[in-house]
């Protein structure tokens, strides 16, 4: 088994280069395969954080990458990369081709069915992302996910069953889309998984609250330590009152 090794503060640290941060080493998935353009932020001096942050449906990387700019300036060594889901036929939407990081069947959540075809091919990719920070020398707990709707649900499936505790994850308008199953016969969920924080709007019809809460309570049931934040009038966006928390 090969190694690498970084030095954070005069310790060694070593992470393994086995597929031991996907779901399973079959449904591993380069960063080629079929993903779209990523954009970020420059590397900046002394880098010892990254942020990876995804879209949600029929968006890109590019429709969230201003959000460097205006969080940079508070976290100046921290790396921000905006990934973009492959296009394919999203069935709700009459099986128009568009970035899409699963396929949602209807736009009625009580109808969704959990892990969706192309949920767990995504997760993994996003866990590829995360192993590269890796291989840079970034520390596992210097690594957040974060993602608005379905993106939102696949940062939290990749950090749930990755084998190192990230940072943390943020919930933007977002929700569960998997069963939270245990890594192993003898592990739990929350073995290494890291705190979720959910930031959410009152007023969205898209993904109502009520469905972000109804997650929460299960990470909370499983043993993840969790926080939730509302906002009165928020339909499915983000606004500036959010982003002051999410940079807190």
């Amino acid at each position: 088994m090969r190694s690498r090794t970084r030095r954070s503060r005069g310790v060694a640290r070593t992470y393994s280069d086995e597929r031991d941060l996907s779901l399973s080493s079959s449904r591993h998935v380069s960063t080629a395969d079929g993903f779209g353009h990523m954009v970020g932020s420059a590397v900046p001096q002394g880098h010892d954080a990254t942020v990876i942050w995804l879209h949600g449906l029929g968006d890109t990387g590019q429709g969230w990458a201003d959000t460097a700019q205006a969080l940079q300036p508070a976290l100046p060594t921290t790396l921000f990369l905006y990934p973009t889901a492959p296009n394919q036929r999203v069935t709700c939407n009459g099986g128009k081709s568009m970035p899409s990081w699963f396929d949602i069947a209807s736009l009625d959540h009580t109808l969704f069915k959990p892990e969706p075809p192309g949920f767990v091919e995504s997760a993994s990719y996003v866990q590829g992302l995360v192993r590269k920070q890796l291989d840079a020398g970034i520390a596992p707990e210097r690594i957040v996910l974060v993602g608005f709707s379905q993106g939102g649900a696949v940062a939290l499936h990749a950090a749930l069953h990755c084998q190192l505790r990230l940072g943390g994850v943020l919930m933007l308008s977002s929700f569960l889309a998997s069963s939270l199953k245990p890594r192993s016969k003898s592990g739990t969920i929350v073995e290494c998984s890291p705190r979720v924080d959910f930031f959410h709007g009152e007023a969205d019809s898209l993904v109502p609250i009520s469905w972000a809460r109804e997650g929460r309570k299960e990470l909370e049931q499983a043993g993840v330590k969790t926080s939730f934040r509302s906002y009165p009038r928020l339909q499915h966006a983000a606004c500036l009152e959010e982003m002051d928390d999410v940079m807190n």
